[in-house]
């Protein structure tokens, strides 16, 4: 992003260039730009296991370098504090040439105190965060942990700077983390691929430090001490290590130690730290031997990518050997010692394999036939031979009893194992796939999804995992959709994938569902012929006809329109659910949340219960007796009030009381986060009111629970004014409009309806007859209306609650303009978007 940023505020505008664009150039004096070093230094060290990282890490450092700033010349150089404490520094000069006739310092040119460098120079603002972000993670470090901050409130994540006497501080939300003083930096990185971190207290800078050491580290027992003296000697030589390493761990005697996660960190780090960047054009001849010189071992694309462009063969051949070796330890059990070295070895020549494809297809390595070769050799094994080992572990740790903390270890190292069977197919070729392939790739993810395992225990990232299923998800739709896909085929893939999800045997045939939008989505039919055996059936959503959705472009499995998920681990271990689920952690729910109970509808067992928690259980027996402490106040106000008139205050307290319960019902509107609508909208509740004072005049109060049937106030009759002059012309059928719960404020503006309907009825905003006239609109001086004569939302087309109306439009009025806006909400990807329908002045719109 620092990169992008930098290339784009240094483009040549047009007709004229930005003031901060000339200076970066120096088409004033001398280039300046950002520091790179301490991104250099870090990513030197980084696992970038994945061939693009590889490659946009030395395109970044291409350009930067291409750039040619000179030391003096670097501006937001914060890791280099003797050249930014000064007032002379490149920022400073750079921030003070900016802001010429604004400020008067550079610190508050940086800072921007007044909010004039935002005025003249509002892309400066943007790239100054921009880099600061990127030096502060790459070479500063924070005493504090990053701080909370609540995903309501936003104007708190931007950074704040505020200029100082000395400079100026930077604030992250909640916490300083700058200063002028220089005062926090990141300490020097040591990876395991550094021989001094096994060696302490002695630094080791050639083979002949290590040989002078008495007794050096055995990692734990796995190495004997000759073969750790030859270990740490191979680290000494990073430009080597890498076919050294390989070489070292593929003898039947030390690929044991790769039990050791101490070791595997080892070996990771060896095989994809990058190294010291090659600046191309830059001179590697060496002169001198032993060189004292690191910077002639450079690579432009780290070294593994290095070593594999000049002799990959070998190195992959190597790599071949290891895990032929390391498969013949298998035992079909996966809690056996040996398991999670054949694990770690697959992920390890998983992405080697992906790097050797990467270099073949976008690189120009010596010898391509021969790495070639080597690369279709490994890529037939692990695909050929690693799944069915793994698939006997899943069936192991399936037939394995235990208590209940040992199943739930069981199920957690079965995510394990599936997401290794993921990351295998990362590399498969759309010809490749088969039934057995889909179906594994779906069925493994399926698993995972549903289970939701801790992070800390995966081998495989979740970022992997999704990543896997993002290159092939379109490819996994084409195969199950290919016109000529047999029946039986397209159900056992999709039956696979239903019982790792949800733990259940299906027996009914699945089908398509056909419309537009519905590509990926395949359903469980209800009723079904035996036709329905022998060619894939179509159905349209609005039939009906089906019981269980799994989308695949969303992987997840729906049913009466939720998400099945695991019952909670707080539930798990709960006597009743244990009580009618022997093993609830291996069931799926279908939850329900409400506003004080979670229901849980366990579709495999027919069972639906409920839990409370004890907060929910408090909350209600305070809110009762509140309720009812507020009725007796009332009720002692009234008869002391009689049949005098009431002040207003105590007018709107009566109304409130007497709401009854099922107005205040609520629902939340997705546009609004947690904004909760829970007062239905009465046209005819501020006649009501108004006629209040008539009936306490007249001592009548026989039908005061009629009259305040909903609650109103006050600051609100702008909005029935303004709504009331379009909701009788603008729908066909009757709706339910509801108010937010939370009264009004005297100075809001702008107030929010929403609608819903019961029924299924087909919801159409009038067409020409309502039009309003001259331009003027429904309101005097306004824009021309705006009506849409097409059907805004067809209820039978959806699964509707039976608890709640389904929320679908939205009206928002705007006090000073006098002008009503009606947006419909469609639903899409669990998502609401609102799409405008209605509007009384079109000024104010797209058009």
């Amino acid at each position: 992003m620092a990169a992008i940023a930098d290339a784009v505020i240094r483009r040549d505008g047009s007709p004229e260039r930005s003031r901060l664009t000339w200076i970066l150039q120096g088409l004033e004096n001398e280039a300046i730009g950002p520091g790179i070093s301490s991104f250099e230094t870090r990513t030197s060290t980084l696992l970038l296991s994945s061939p693009e990282v590889v490659v946009a890490r030395a395109k970044v450092l291409a350009y930067f370098h291409k750039l040619k700033i000179k030391p003096e010349n670097e501006i937001f150089n914060w890791e280099n504090p003797a050249s930014e404490s000064t007032d002379k520094c490149a920022t400073w000069n750079m921030c003070v040439n900016l802001a010429e006739g604004i400020y008067d310092s550079g610190n508050k040119a940086i800072a921007d105190p007044l909010g004039l460098m935002n005025k003249h120079f509002p892309e400066f603002l943007f790239y100054r965060d921009i880099m600061f972000y990127w030096k502060f993670y790459m070479a500063f470090k924070s005493d504090e942990t990053w701080p909370a901050v609540s995903a309501d409130d936003t104007s708190n994540y931007g950074l704040k700077w505020s200029s100082q006497s000395a400079g100026y501080q930077v604030d992250l939300p909640g916490s300083v983390v700058f200063k002028a003083d220089y005062s926090k930096f990141r300490v020097k990185i040591q990876t395991s691929t550094d021989p001094s971190a096994f060696t302490a207290p002695h630094e080791i800078q050639s083979e002949e430090d290590i040989l002078h050491i008495r007794r050096l580290t055995t990692f734990d027992g796995h190495l004997k001490q000759p073969e750790a003296e030859l270990l740490l000697s191979y680290l000494t030589a990073p430009y080597l290590r890498i076919p050294l390493i390989l070489q070292f761990f593929s003898s039947r005697d030390n690929i044991r130690a790769l039990q050791s996660s101490t070791l595997q960190g080892v070996f990771l780090n060896a095989l994809f730290e990058p190294g010291s960047y090659l600046v191309p054009g830059a001179s590697t001849e060496v002169t001198q031997i032993p060189c004292t010189e690191r910077s002639v071992f450079a690579t432009e694309y780290g070294l593994l990518m290095n070593e594999i462009l000049q002799s990959g063969e070998s190195l992959v051949n190597r790599m071949l050997g290891m895990l032929k070796l390391v498969l013949a330890f298998d035992s079909s059990n996966p809690k056996d010692s040996m398991s999670s070295v054949i694990m770690f070895v697959t992920r390890v020549a998983v992405q080697l394999e992906e790097m050797t494809t990467y270099a073949l297809e976008n690189l120009r390595p010596l010898n391509e036939s021969g790495l070639d070769k080597a690369q279709r050799n490994l890529w037939d094994f692990i695909i050929r031979e690693v799944p069915p080992a793994m698939q006997k572990w899943l069936e192991w740790l399936e037939g394995e009893g235990g208590t209940q903390a040992e199943r739930a270890q069981n199920e957690y190292m079965a995510c394990n194992i599936h997401a290794h069977l993921i990351l295998m197919h990362s590399g498969i070729r759309v010809f490749q796939f088969n039934v057995k392939v889909v179906g594994t790739m779906l069925a493994s993810f399926a698993f995972i999804t549903n289970r939701k395992p801790p992070s800390d225990i995966m081998k495989v990232s979740m970022m992997q995992v999704f990543r896997v299923l993002q290159l092939h998800r379109a490819h996994l739709m084409s195969w199950l959709n290919q016109e000529d896909r047999d029946c039986v085929s397209f159900n056992e893939v999709l039956n696979r994938t239903f019982k790792a999800a949800t733990g259940v045997e299906n027996k009914k045939p699945w089908a398509r569902l056909s419309g537009f939008g519905n590509e990926g989505r395949y359903v469980i039919l209800k009723t079904f012929g035996p036709e329905a055996f022998e060619k894939i059936h179509f159905c349209n959503e609005s039939d009906g006809a089906y019981e269980v959705e799994f989308n695949l472009q969303v992987m997840q499995i729906v049913t009466a329109g939720v998400i099945l998920m695991p019952i909670p681990s707080t539930l798990q271990t709960n006597d009743d659910v244990k009580y009618l689920f022997a093993e609830p952690h291996t069931l799926m729910a279908a939850p329900e949340t409400t506003e004080y109970t979670k229901k849980y509808h366990v579709i495999s067992r027919g069972y639906m219960f409920c839990s409370w928690s004890e907060d929910s259980l408090y909350s209600i027996v305070q809110q009762q007796n509140e309720r009812e402490k507020r009725k007796y106040e009332e009720k002692k106000k009234l008869e002391r009030f009689g049949g005098d008139v009431l002040l207003e205050k105590e007018v709107e307290t009566t109304i409130e009381e007497f709401a009854p319960a099922y107005a205040l019902d609520l629902i939340v509107d997705h546009n609004h986060g947690n904004r909760k609508f829970g007062r239905r909208y009465d046209p005819w509740a501020f006649r009501r009111m108004d006629s209040i004072k008539q009936y306490r005049m007249l001592g009548d109060d026989s039908d005061e629970e009629n009259v305040f049937k909903f609650a109103v106030y006050e600051s609100e009759r702008w909005v029935s004014n303004l709504f009331e002059t379009v909701r009788s012309q603008l729908f066909d059928i009757e709706m339910e409009f509801y108010l937010p719960t939370e009264p009004l404020e005297e100075h809001v503006n702008v107030a929010h309806i929403i609608a819903s309907f019961k029924g299924t009825e087909q919801a159409k905003v009038k067409g020409n007859e309502n039009k309003g006239g001259g331009g003027g609109g429904f309101f005097g001086g306004g824009g021309p209306a705006f009506f849409a004569n097409v059907p805004l939302f067809d209820k039978s087309q959806i699964r509707l609650s039976d608890r709640f109306g389904v929320v679908k439009f939205e009206v928002v009025l705007f006090k000073h303009r006098e002008m009503v806006q009606v947006y419909a909400l469609h639903s899409h990807g669990r998502q609401h978007y609102r799409s405008l329908v209605y509007t009384t002045d079109v000024n104010f719109t797209l058009r």
